[in-house]
């Protein structure tokens, strides 16, 4: 194992993975960490290396389990942690070349988990709470306004669809 990729796992492990198991995430593949809620919603942080190595940043993102999907999961609902942080103003990339880096990078990742995406996941912990986080105000402003991206309005409409049908 090269140096970066042993910081960057024994530093996610010790700054982010153990503390989140409180919690009740827990590693799902290589680069996830997920929990399921009592209403079947998949709520994940995928830490996605560079592949040129040396960074990474977070997605955050929830997915009820019962929206069809293929192979793969979808990013949303959801979006990069540094941009819910910003309100949809910025994207980051993380530092780990170093074993120093990489430990503040994931105390930065930690704090923002804590601050912005534990907010998320608790407010979309069921259907009905997805579907009341998604909802506009008289304003015309969800919850999490820009932080939260959605998806494309035909996805986005097939989701709510199956959410909809779900708590019928």
């Amino acid at each position: 194992m090269t140096d970066i990729k042993k910081y960057f796992t024994t530093s996610r492990r010790v700054r982010i993975d153990s503390p989140l198991e409180e919690l009740e995430f827990k590693p799902y593949k290589s680069s996830f960490l997920a929990r399921m809620t009592d209403d079947n919603v998949l709520q994940f942080l995928n830490f996605h290396k560079y592949r040129f190595g040396g960074q990474f940043t977070v997605e955050v993102a929830i997915r009820p389990m019962y929206c069809p999907y293929d192979e793969y999961l979808t990013l949303l609902p959801g979006n990069r942690l540094y941009s819910i942080a910003t309100n949809g103003k910025g994207d980051k990339w993380w530092k780990n070349t170093t074993e120093q880096e990489t430990d503040e990078s994931f105390n930065d990742v930690y704090n923002l988990i804590i601050k912005y995406a534990l907010p998320f996941f608790d407010a979309t912990t069921t259907s009905q709470r997805i579907i009341k986080t998604y909802e506009k105000n008289f304003l015309g402003i969800s919850k999490f306004g820009k932080r939260i991206y959605w998806g494309t309005t035909g996805w986005q409409n097939f989701d709510f669809g199956h959410i909809y049908f779900e708590i019928r």
